[in-house]
């Protein structure tokens, strides 16, 4: 479900998926917010789907036949690296990143993609 959700964004062309990086780089004004965040550490990386409000969690490491969603395996580290993102971040919760792609969520949710 979570590959179809990211194929689908880049696959209608209104949600392009960028990595938010804390580099400093300016946006422009008309750019979207970033649909994917991402946080790495310990040869983890969480990553939070803005659009779905969903999250995983992979080992960075693993060879493609061995990569599996390990957030449920690891709900201690992916609380940890969950918490550092939102700190990052400066929001109270993840869940407020949603809120400028309620429109494409409920296009997809119309749909049945979601």
């Amino acid at each position: 479900m979570l590959l179809a959700v990211a194929v689908l964004c880049v696959a209608i062309g209104g949600a392009a998926v960028w990595i938010s990086r804390s580099n400093g780089a300016a946006r422009p004004s008309n750019a979207q917010p970033p649909a994917l965040y991402v946080q790495e550490a310990d040869g983890l990386r969480y990553e939070y789907h803005a659009v779905a409000g969903t999250e995983s969690l992979w080992e960075i490491g693993a060879a493609p036949s061995a990569r599996r969603n390990l957030l449920r395996e690891r709900p201690a580290d992916a609380a940890r690296l969950r918490e550092s993102l939102r700190m990052k971040l400066g929001v109270k919760d993840l869940t407020e990143l949603r809120a400028p792609h309620r429109e494409l969520y409920e296009k997809l949710h119309e749909l049945g993609y979601m």
